[in-house]
């Protein structure tokens, strides 16, 4: 039990500092860049979130919660490999085709951000790296981003800083290809064959439900401007750590949750998660608002203030229920319940529609948009928690959770 306590402080901590990282370098962007160009680089970014929750769900996750030998761990670290380069490129060539240059290293940084994450979850698979190594690389890539949120708010030369962003993002890849050679770009293959109908649905969701909701905000860059839409994507990076305390614990929850299958043990830690995180939520949640009303003019930048303030009730309404759904999250993929997780998103996307259409046709403001947002995330995290309380109230429970 210490032991498995002790790993789950751990993950979370080299996650919140990986959290920390992304809040710092959002902001340090946010004062370098005109509001019109941070408004399109955030449209890259979101592209990228969404690669980055694809990868976490449908591969990272289902090598902590199967507990995987490192010889699949090493095959997963050909094939994000392979990906996550392929990726880079075209986004390079998309910046460069639109004539959009100076977006580069914040896309770059991106692109280096999620292979680090996927770099992260390889090592946790194959625990052939010790905890505070992680820890370590983790502290580096923070004080890296630091520096640069500090010399973005003291008027630095705006290109070279934004360069730095870059050596942020190659800190994990140095580490990761440092202590972990045994990767042949033969293994990428091999990982994709091994994978089960579960992957496959979850890769349908993906797809054709959760990346419709991530990607439905992309929809206020025509409706409003690229300056509203940075000022939305700058409010919601700037609440992030509100729902990023929950994810920091996903890993272990999942750890947690999978050495404990049977019904009554399952059900009870599934209780106790879900009261933890909402008592959590709503602590965070105050605190999270006040932060930005009351102190948002020392940190936030002043073209940006008044919409962040503005959008922050809605925002931060929605990332409370990320931070509830955690719990059953990980229930899910522990069980492996590939479907049930795909009728949640289609219920909370199906919310997000209506919400939308009353938008659209009572002329709404940016804030109305991103209730209508916020609407779709409580829909999921509320329809997932019934869908998942029938499932485990059902008599059949101990063959899926071993299937």
């Amino acid at each position: 039990m210490r032991k498995g306590a002790l790993s789950l402080l751990y993950t979370a901590a080299s996650q919140v500092l990986q959290s920390g990282t992304s809040f710092l370098v959002t902001l340090g962007f946010a004062q370098l860049l005109p509001p019109d160009d941070f408004g399109h680089l955030a449209g890259v970014w979101l592209v990228w979130m969404l690669i980055l929750s694809f990868n976490r769900s449908v591969f990272a996750e289902q090598l902590l919660s199967q507990g995987l030998a490192d010889k699949r761990s090493v095959g997963y670290g050909a094939f994000f490999i392979v990906w996550i380069s392929g990726l880079t490129c075209l986004t390079v060539a998309f910046l460069v085709g639109v004539q959009m240059p100076q977006l580069l290293p914040g896309a770059l940084y991106m692109a280096g951000f999620v292979g680090s994450d996927a770099i992260r979850y390889w090592f946790f698979a194959g625990e052939q790296v010790g905890r505070a190594v992680v820890l370590l690389v983790e502290a580096t890539r923070f004080a890296f981003a630091a520096l640069f949120i500090t010399l973005a708010m003291t008027g630095f030369e705006h290109t070279p800083n934004m360069w730095l962003s870059a050596v942020i993002a190659l800190v994990w890849p140095t580490a990761g290809f440092m202590t972990r050679r045994n990767v042949a770009m033969s293994g990428a293959m091999a990982f994709i064959r091994g994978k089960s109908r579960f992957e496959f649905l979850l890769a349908l969701q993906y797809f054709f439900a959760t990346g419709i909701s991530q990607l439905l905000p992309l929809m206020a860059l025509p409706m409003y401007g690229s300056s509203s839409f940075g000022g939305m994507r700058l409010t919601q990076s700037s609440l992030s750590p509100l729902a990023l305390l929950g994810t920091a614990f996903q890993p272990g929850m999942i750890k947690v949750f999978g050495a404990g299958r049977d019904r009554k043990t399952l059900i009870r830690n599934l209780v106790i998660g879900v009261s933890a995180c909402s008592v959590v939520a709503c602590l965070m949640g105050v605190a999270a608002f006040w932060a930005v009303r009351v102190t948002g003019q020392h940190w936030l930048p002043k073209q940006q203030l008044q919409v962040v303030q503005e959008l922050s009730l809605p925002v931060i309404v929605a990332l409370t229920f990320v931070l509830i759904g955690q719990p059953g999250g990980a229930v899910i993929r522990v069980l492996r319940l590939g479907g049930l997780s795909l009728a949640g998103q289609v219920i909370g996307i199906a919310a997000s529609a209506i919400a939308f259409y009353m938008v659209l046709i009572n002329n709404g403001n940016l804030q109305d948009f991103v209730w209508a947002v916020s609407i779709g995330t409580i829909g999921t995290v509320v329809s997932t928690y019934i869908l998942l309380g029938v499932h485990l109230g059902r008599s059949g429970f101990g063959r899926h959770a071993h299937g």
